[in-house]
């Protein structure tokens, strides 16, 4: 809340300034001026102690004056040194003459904080009146000039003051607006993810649906594919894949079977369904070597139902797949094909050789128990044949 200044005329017409906190003054829609709510009915102490609290609230029973307001500050202290400053030059204009011969008199009324609150005080002294009366004298030069300075300097810092009250204004103005447009922005991410999760259910739904009926398709027609290895069989596969029938249920089998959630992986697990390592190893895509040699293999990039088979697995519901995704997937995959090839036959070469080492190792350790089967035997034989002696040497005692 703010403090204000304001100045108010007695019922003897003098002038008076006191400093009220903003919610004890009023605009009345029939009154040309502000109107001045004060707890006249209590002593200066405790309107001194209200005004600078700024948290009581007008009664009825206050006193209602009209009012001018000069000046306005952010706390008490600043109000209270700007009246300081209009006492001054009340007491300045005071001493000047107003009608010749006749001295000018002001009252101020100003609640400054007492001294002592305990010491009795007459009731002249409650009303805290200061009257000035002053005669034509002249100023001191000294005094006008200290004056001058200060009231300078206060008319500086009330200017200061209001545009820190007008900037800090503008920035809760900003910032109510940025926490509405925040809000605003929290609901529509609310409402936006409400409507991903219900598509992302629906999507769910439709394949799982999907899934299902294709399931059912495939087992009902107990589909199986063995990977191509020979060219015979890769012109076979295209000319059986112009029949949509067989074309239908070979795109659900390999949806059902085909690994990866990106383009390239599922295409790249199709192809391994499709071909085997060597047909891969000894396929390109244009069917012309770049090394120099020319030597020629087949061409996948003719095989067009093949082609179309790679782009129906792996369409996805977030990308698709044109011609140039596939060209570019196809160079990369049998361009690797051969490396790949040679790894899997050291793989295999590497899995046979501990395939015999695990059958050495086998042998070796089933020799050994035997051996120690054996031997088991053969102490268990000798245990049993003592302890038949043992018995019959325990009868004979018992019979002598």
């Amino acid at each position: 809340g703010m403090f204000l200044v304001v100045e108010t005329v007695n019922d003897n017409g003098e002038k008076e300034w006191k400093v009220a906190p903003k919610r004890w003054v009023y605009n009345w829609k029939n009154s040309r001026r502000p109107i001045l709510i004060w707890p006249s009915q209590i002593s200066p102490e405790q309107q001194y102690q209200l005004a600078r609290e700024k948290t009581c609230k007008p009664t009825k029973s206050w006193t209602r004056k009209e009012c001018f307001i000069k000046h306005k500050c952010l706390t008490y202290e600043a109000a209270s040194a700007a009246l300081e400053v209009l006492l001054a030059n009340s007491s300045l204009s005071a001493s000047m003459p107003f009608r010749k011969g006749v001295p000018r008199k002001i009252k101020i009324h100003m609640n400054k904080r007492p001294k002592d609150l305990l010491e009795p005080e007459d009731e002249e002294a409650e009303q805290l009146p200061a009257v000035v009366e002053r005669n034509v004298q002249p100023y001191p030069e000294n005094d006008a000039s200290t004056l001058a300075a200060i009231t300078k300097m206060v008319n500086s810092l009330m200017e200061k003051t209001e545009c820190i009250e007008t900037q800090n204004s503008r920035i809760e103005k900003q910032n109510a607006y940025i926490m509405e447009r925040n809000s605003r922005i929290q609901k529509e991410n609310c409402e936006l993810m409400k409507e991903l999760i219900l598509i992302h259910r629906r999507f769910e739904y439709l394949v799982s649906q999907q899934i299902e009926i294709t399931k059912g398709s495939v087992e009902n027609s107990s589909f199986h594919f063995d990977p191509v290895e020979t060219i015979e069989q890769l012109d076979e596969l295209e000319n059986r894949l112009n029949d949509g029938t067989f074309f239908f249920e070979m795109v659900a089998w390999l949806k059902l079977n085909v690994v990866g959630l990106n383009p390239a992986k599922r295409m790249s697990s199709c192809l391994d369904l499709l071909f085997s390592l060597e047909m891969q190893a000894n396929s390109l895509w244009t069917g012309t070597t770049r090394d120099g040699t020319g030597c020629k293999r087949r061409a996948i990039r003719e095989r067009n139902n093949i082609l179309a088979i790679l782009k129906a697995i792996g369409i996805t519901p977030w990308e698709k797949v044109n011609d140039k995704n596939i060209a570019w997937f196809m160079r990369n995959k049998l361009k690797s094909a051969r490396q790949r090839l040679a790894s899997h036959r050291k793989r295999i070469r590497c899995n046979k050789l501990v395939t015999t080492l695990d059958d050495s190792q086998q042998l070796f350790e089933y020799k050994a128990i035997n051996n120690a089967d054996s031997l088991n035997g053969e102490q268990q034989i000798y245990a049993e044949s003592m302890e038949g002696e043992s018995e019959t040497l325990f009868e004979i005692e018992i019979l002598h």
